[in-house]
């Protein structure tokens, strides 16, 4: 599999569990269950190793890539990626204790989960939009080379 479609597969991932989990903290008895406790988790996971894959396998590739366009194409996200990791952090800082979603407020917190998946949907669609075409034209250089 090569590293755009996993990232395709891990963002499809993401963006199920999102709107899952959305329609499960508009109502304040189901953001208290066990079972969205644990998606949101799952959630939480999986936007983590979506993060870290783009960082290890994407990242490094594109900022050592002789095309300077690719270049701040890969810096652009990388600063990008800091702020959003920073606010989802905050988040969960705000909201988990001890793998528990501690929902003590449940406006703010439909708010801020609305918020915050709002920014991590925008985000990966910014990338699918400007990211994936970069990372499918590195894939098929590299296709090309090896049958050369």
């Amino acid at each position: 599999m090569t590293i755009h479609q996993q990232i395709t597969k891990q963002h499809q991932q993401i963006k199920e569990l999102s709107f899952i989990l959305k329609r499960l903290i508009e109502d304040q008895s189901f953001a208290q269950m066990e079972t969205t406790c644990d998606l949101f988790f799952n959630y939480s996971s999986k936007v983590d190793h979506y993060f870290k894959t783009v960082e290890s396998s994407v990242y490094k590739h594109m900022l050592v890539h002789s095309d300077e366009n690719v270049k701040k194409t890969a810096y652009r996200f990388m600063a990008g990626s800091c702020g959003i990791k920073r606010i989802f952090n905050q988040y969960r800082q705000t909201w988990c204790h001890n793998k528990k979603l501690r929902v003590n407020n449940h406006p703010r917190f439909r708010q801020e989960s609305e918020d915050v998946f709002k920014l991590i949907m925008q985000r990966l669609n910014d990338e699918a939009t400007h990211l994936y075409p970069v990372i499918k034209g590195i894939e098929a250089k590299k296709r090309e080379l090896a049958y050369a």
